[in-house]
Formats: structure tokens, C-alpha cells, sequence
């Protein structure tokens, strides 16, 4: 009976402070991701990112984002086997110098962005993402 007691004051706890509680193993929300790839980046069935000139007005850390996010959506189709990218990568991607993204990832893009073997945008961050990059959320 105690037992009861306790698993239904647990679930009683979880309710009360359930819209605070992320869950880091989030799918990714692909309208989100949609939105803010849409005006900035093509991508081909061989996981190549296009960028089109909305792209270039972009600042450095969220062309990097926007980078990030096209090379999930890309990984999840399929056409790229993973979303992770280097620094190196993302540089070259980007035509962002090194120093730069290394700046941008360890600073603006540092609540978003996870680098385990690579970095990459973090499912459950994408739309505190998508307000930054329409400036509804000042940058760092």
C-alpha cells in the first residue's frame, strides 16, 4: 500500500514539474528544421548543402547553425551518414575561417551546438535556435 503511496506522489512530482523536465533523447522536430534551413540552403541526394545568397547575410554563428541543422536533415534522408561535422568541415562548408568557427562554437553556438566526435546541433535546442536566428533571442 505504501509502495502505491509513493509511485502515485512520483507521478504527482513529475506532473507538477513536467514543463521543466527535457528529454535529451528528443526526436527532431523536421518543422522546425524546415523552417530554418528553408531560405538559406538547398541540399542534393549525395548530402551536398547548397547556400544561396539569404545565406551569405547571415552573421558567421548562424550560417554555422543553419549549416549544422541542413547536415541533420541530411543525415536523417539519409543521404549523409552522420550530421556530426568537424571544425575543419564546417570551415570549408562554409568558407567560415577556422578561427571563427572555433570562436562561434565555444561562444554564440555553445548552447546549442555538442561536440562528441564532431559537432552538431542538439534536437531539443533547435527551436531556441530557430528564435535566435530570427531575432527573437538576443545573441551572446
Amino acid at each position: 500500500m505504501e509502495n502505491d503511496n509513493n509511485q502515485g506522489r512520483m507521478e504527482d512530482l513529475h506532473s507538477f514539474f513536467s514543463d521543466l523536465i527535457i528529454d535529451k533523447a528528443e526526436k527532431l522536430d523536421i518543422k522546425t528544421a524546415k523552417t530554418i534551413i528553408q531560405n538559406y540552403v538547398k541540399i542534393d541526394r549525395e548530402g551536398g548543402i547548397e547556400f544561396n545568397e539569404e545565406f551569405e547575410k547571415l552573421t558567421n554563428g548562424k550560417k554555422i547553425g543553419v549549416y549544422l541543422v541542413a547536415k541533420k536533415v541530411s543525415a536523417m534522408l539519409g543521404f549523409i551518414p552522420s550530421e556530426k561535422a568537424s571544425q575543419k568541415d564546417i570551415s570549408k562548408e562554409t568558407t567560415i575561417a577556422i578561427g571563427s568557427v572555433k570562436n562561434m562554437l565555444g561562444t554564440q553556438l555553445s548552447n546549442f551546438v555538442t561536440n562528441e566526435k564532431g559537432y552538431f546541433m542538439i534536437n531539443y535546442k533547435l527551436k531556441k535556435f530557430l528564435d535566435q536566428l530570427e531575432g527573437k533571442q538576443n545573441e551572446k
